[in-house]
């Protein structure tokens, strides 16, 4: 059987990949025949039927891209250090459900900021594109974050 205990600093870490993988999968896309456009949270594009690939450098997308994607690696960076002072067997019970608390929310106001800064690039963005995971997998990362603050409280 699996000891909880020595393995839960092994959460962090699993949430700070599947936030990496999000930010390395495309946030939106459209299939159409022939081929589909495909959208990262770091305003890159691509556009299957032609092979073209280009940055959005519209001062908008550029600015959201950045702070989405520093949002994002902020979080990862604070979760990967979480997961260290667990694995060091540091007790401090509220840095460490302060940490994966702060992480989650930064989790969230990422994609949130696309969503919200894409309807504001072209109105009819989220009828005309689908999400995909490079816009579910934050919410998924920082629910499991969520998750982890009670879990750690119930194991320690």
């Amino acid at each position: 059987m699996i000891d909880f205990r020595k393995n839960f600093w092994l959460f962090p870490i699993l949430i700070a990949v599947i936030a990496l993988i999000s930010l390395l999968t495309p946030a939106a896309y459209r299939t159409f025949d022939g081929g589909g456009i495909y959208f990262w949270l770091w305003a890159l594009n691509i556009s299957t039927d032609t092979g073209y690939l280009w940055f959005n450098t519209d001062a908008l997308a550029l600015f959201g891209a950045i702070a989405e994607t520093l949002v994002i690696v902020i979080s990862m960076l604070v979760l990967i250090y979480t997961g260290i002072i667990i694995k060091r067997d540091k007790k401090n019970q509220k840095i460490i459900k302060l940490f994966l608390f702060i992480s989650g929310i930064l989790l969230i106001l990422a994609p949130l900021g696309y969503i919200i800064g894409s309807v504001f690039y072209q109105t009819d963005f989220w009828t005309t594109y689908s999400p995909s995971f490079g816009i579910i997998g934050p919410f998924i990362a920082a629910a499991i974050a969520f998750i982890t603050i009670f879990l750690y409280k119930k194991k320690t």
